[in-house]
């Protein structure tokens, strides 16, 4: 059986996991939610809400949505098929290469395009 001591060393007062300034406790903590990637991942699973839960949508619906959500940075496909619950080959045949093709989307490693970590993010169309 355990024993809980009053002297243990997590009740010290000068214990590392009560100290004020615990790297937990930090106001820029990567533990704090406001600017956690939790909330971010959150943000981006709400833009893709609908596409997620619907079987099929209009294309014109996945081209916003994936637009959207690369609109906060560079995405992977693998990161976009999950958040939107399609294959990548789906993602990637139907939607990603015609929306580079339009210029909607940039490449993380435009030198690269199979580059490992390759990634997207909304850009800006060509004008005419």
């Amino acid at each position: 059986m355990f024993s809980l001591l009053s002297d243990s060393e997590h009740n010290e007062s000068n214990s590392e996991h009560n100290e004020s300034n615990s790297e937990h406790n930090e106001s820029n903590s990567e533990h704090n939610e406001s600017n956690s990637e939790h909330k971010e991942n959150s943000d981006l699973l709400e833009i893709a809400a609908l596409v997620r839960e619907t079987k099929r949508v209009k294309p014109e619906v996945m081209q916003d949505t994936i637009a959207k959500l690369c609109a906060g940075g560079y995405l992977s496909l693998k990161e976009l098929a999950q958040l939107l619950n399609r294959s990548s080959h789906t993602i990637r045949t139907h939607y990603i290469e015609p929306m580079l093709s339009k210029g909607l989307l940039e490449l993380k490693y435009p030198d690269r395009t199979n580059h490992p970590q390759q990634a997207y993010k909304t850009g800006s169309p060509p004008t005419s």
